[in-house]
């Protein structure tokens, strides 16, 4: 598999998101947001989703240089529309409001609707955390993005429904737990067909309630749905994210409309940690919480026990030393989505396999 410096895919995907009608500062932020999807490992929210974005711009699903608008602003409340803008943007501009309110009032409740994909929802808590907050998000995904079957299922009703909460560590990295409430994100089964490799038993349900570990049953017809992760516990999250998201929100619950563009809505609860404790405490418990997990004996021999982020951090700075592997296919999209832009491919002096 080729193994692509970051830097060097960072500008070659800002100058396919210029080409194709984003501001310069607008398609920096996309492509540093999709390339940090990469490095922290989550390929299904990188560089694969490019053709995917330009094909929606093209069909009026995401609107280029858009910014948030605030519906309802009430002390610790607030309401925000997306405008059809890209998450990347958007989920950034929605978290400084936030921000600002839990800065001033201690917490804030904000929520987001009519924005296109929001990527990966750590980012959303990343910057919060940067800025000493604490902070909860749940999300739903309205519209073409049904591929998840309820607990019990077989037929596709929502989305991955991703939920994601964070707290930050005076002088190290956050605590982070970004998942989909589904049992992968649906952007892994687009990898693993990418690079031809079956996925696990336990991913998808046939749509004559069987297993399936072919990554192409996922857009056959009919197609396959992804499963809950945890059977009943991932199936209830992923309820909650669709109702805080889509009820509080405006934004609407995934119930089969057929709009022809895909919608993320957000609830984040954003709390400032030192609203709720004397910094010297709050480092004192983390410190000691983490110390009191971390010294679990391994199940397996030279194993150890990594806080909740720790892995993508870990990931990101192999991935900035040796380089992005990116499979052939998604490679290829690249090239070919660029070339109909007018934009070069890449000089890779450091090309690797």
């Amino acid at each position: 598999m080729p193994l692509v410096p970051a830097e060097s895919v960072r500008s070659f995907v800002t100058s396919i998101f210029s080409a194709a009608g984003c501001e310069a500062a607008e398609a920096r932020t996309i492509a540093r947001r999709l390339v940090d999807a990469n490095l922290t490992g989550h390929d299904s929210h990188g560089v694969i989703r490019i053709p995917i974005y330009l094909g929606r711009i093209r069909t009026g699903g995401v609107r280029c240089n858009q910014h948030i608008s605030a519906v309802v602003d009430a002390g610790a409340v607030a309401i925000l529309d997306g405008n059809a803008g890209f998450g990347q943007v958007i989920g950034e501009e929605a978290m400084q409001f936030g921000i600002a309110k839990a800065a001033a009032l201690g917490a804030a409740v904000i929520t987001l609707r009519n924005v296109h994909h929001l990527g990966r929802i750590a980012d959303w808590a990343e910057v919060c955390a940067a800025q000493g907050c604490a902070s909860i998000h749940f999300v739903n995904i309205v519209d073409s993005s049904r591929g998840v079957a309820p607990f019990g299922g077989i037929d596709r009703k929502t989305g991955t429904n991703p939920f994601c909460c964070a707290i930050p560590v005076d002088g190290g990295e956050p605590i982070i737990l970004d998942m989909a409430t589904s049992a992968v994100a649906e952007g892994k089964i687009w990898v693993a067909r990418n690079k031809g490799l079956p996925i696990p038993a336990g991913w998808l349900v046939a749509p004559d309630g069987g297993d399936t570990t072919d990554p192409n049953a996922y857009q056959a017809s009919p197609p396959a749905a992804l499963l809950p992760f945890g059977e009943h516990k991932g199936g209830g999250l992923s309820w909650f994210c669709e109702l805080f998201a889509g009820v509080l929100s405006g934004g609407g619950c995934n119930l089969g409309q057929s709009t022809g563009r895909v919608q993320n809505n957000m609830l984040s609860i954003i709390m400032r940690v030192a609203a709720f404790a004397a910094p010297d405490q709050v480092n004192r418990e983390l410190a000691g919480f983490m110390a009191w997990m971390k010294s679990a004996r391994p199940r397996q021999k030279g194993g150890e026990i990594l806080s909740p982020g720790e892995p993508e951090r870990r990931l990101r700075k192999q991935r900035l030393e040796q380089g992005l592997p990116i499979d052939d296919t998604t490679w290829n999209a690249l090239l070919e989505s660029a070339a109909k832009l007018g934009v070069a491919p890449p000089e890779l002096k450091t090309f690797h396999r």
